[in-house]
């Protein structure tokens, strides 16, 4: 909301009015902000390091649903959490089940693997908890 004051001979008005919302110029910006998020959390993967998706994942949410590139991201999040469960299994294969649950644990909620990796971390307690696996 903006204020102008007319001065109309002797007498002075005040005028209030909403200028128009530019959304051209954010509709420009943000394919290149959201891109430019989404290739600074691919940057973050390493592979054979959980924590590193993980951090991918939490840069690429930043992404607002609704907004450029927000489909990409998403699928990027799932398939990243994916990647965690994977190598959550690959502990738990080694026998390594503090790993394997350590690592499930950070595949994130609402994403496709989040059911999977909890009933895995469940899985991997009672296996630990019977003396299987290493500490």
């Amino acid at each position: 909301m903006a204020t102008i004051i007319l001065q109309n001979h002797a007498s002075f008005r005040v005028h209030k009015f909403s200028a128009p919302h530019n959304t051209s110029r954010e509709s420009e910006f943000f394919p290149n902000l959201n891109s430019s998020l989404l290739d600074t959390a691919k940057s973050l993967i390493r592979p054979n390091q959980a924590s590193s998706y993980a951090d991918a994942i939490k840069m690429a949410k930043k992404i607002p649903p609704g907004q450029p590139e927000f489909d990409l991201a998403q699928a990027a999040i799932n398939d990243w959490s994916d990647q965690i469960l994977q190598l959550a299994k690959n502990h738990a294969d080694q026998g390594i089940l503090s790993q394997a649950i350590e690592t499930a644990g950070l595949v994130p909620p609402q994403t496709p693997a989040f059911e999977d990796a909890q009933d895995a971390i469940q899985k991997w307690r009672r296996q630990k908890d019977r003396g299987g696996g290493n500490p």
